[in-house]
């Protein structure tokens, strides 16, 4: 398993492998990149915040956090974490699958507990503070986690096992089932999908916020305050920012044509890529591909 330090982690990416569906990614949200936007994975996400502070924004429900803060993040949930102006945030995050604990055992734990996790039937806390009940024990059992996969001892894949079951064991007292659809207020939720995975399958086209608007059926007016609402941005910022984002992905694997390159990303202007380049990563493209190489 590879340790990986990401700005953001998309929904289509494998976190770890089909055998060890687990990954480690180091992050680090400061002037250069203040934000991970909004995004969902069909992993369980679980973080220690190392130093700074920022705020997670979770299942439209905004979280400040701080060092010593664990942040749990259940399968298919909405979040993204931005800092303030002048503030630096560190974290740690493990991405699992809960198929790896036994989700898919067919057993009692699967069927009482963590296939109701998995399906959005029961609500674990998100953000676990320092001064949480269960926060100490989970520090332990996160710091162990991290030990194990520091050191991979004999039987370390097993051991990771055994401390995350018991991780959203201490979590399972502070759950919600009754409340759970209206915590995470599910039909916003998936219109916001429908709008995101829209944008990530044709962002390379010409695309108008009455497009988008009309895969969520509302009006251009209403949806361009939904996503405002509930990304923290506008819809056109959000959808430049994922072009920048494949433009960088395409120069990290090699690609070296910049005109091209902002063809492919959905850039009908070559001075409007340059320009927002820039400003997003501190640098033009040329000396982002001189960089990569």
């Amino acid at each position: 398993m590879k340790e990986v330090p990401v700005a953001e982690q998309k929904e289509k990416v494998r976190h770890g492998s089909i055998l060890f569906p687990i990954q480690r990614y180091l992050t680090v949200l400061d002037a250069k990149q203040r934000r991970i936007k909004s995004h969902w994975h069909d992993e369980a996400e679980l973080t220690l915040v190392t130093s700074g502070t920022g705020t997670y924004h979770i299942a439209f429900s905004d979280t400040p956090v701080r060092k010593g803060t664990l942040v749990f993040i259940p399968p298919q949930i909405l979040h993204s974490v931005t800092t303030a102006e002048l503030e630096r945030m560190e974290s740690e995050t493990f991405v699992f699958h809960l198929n790896f604990i036994g989700a898919q055992m067919g057993d009692i734990c699967s069927a009482k507990y963590l296939t109701p996790l998995s399906n959005q039937q029961y609500v674990l806390p998100f953000v676990i503070a320092p001064s949480y009940p269960a926060s100490a024990g989970l520090r332990q059992l996160f710091e162990a986690v991290c030990r194990l996969y520091r050191t991979k001892s004999t039987g370390w894949e097993l051991g990771m096992r055994g401390y995350l079951s018991e991780i959203v064991f201490l979590l399972l007292p502070y759950g919600e089932k009754e409340n759970a659809a209206a915590l995470l207020n599910t039909g916003a939720s998936e219109k916001l999908k429908e709008a995101l995975s829209f944008m990530e399958k044709n962002y390379a086209q010409p695309l108008s916020i009455h497009a988008v608007a009309e895969v969520c059926g509302y009006s251009e007016c209403h949806f361009m305050r939904f996503f405002k609402t509930y990304t923290g941005m506008t819809c056109i910022r959000w959808l430049n920012n994922l072009r920048l984002e494949k433009a960088a992905e395409l120069f990290s694997g090699g690609a070296t044509d910049i005109l091209n390159t902002a063809l492919d990303c959905g850039y009908g202007s070559l001075s409007y890529f340059y320009r927002s380049f820039r400003e997003k990563y501190g640098m033009t493209p040329r000396m982002f591909i001189k960089g990569s190489a």
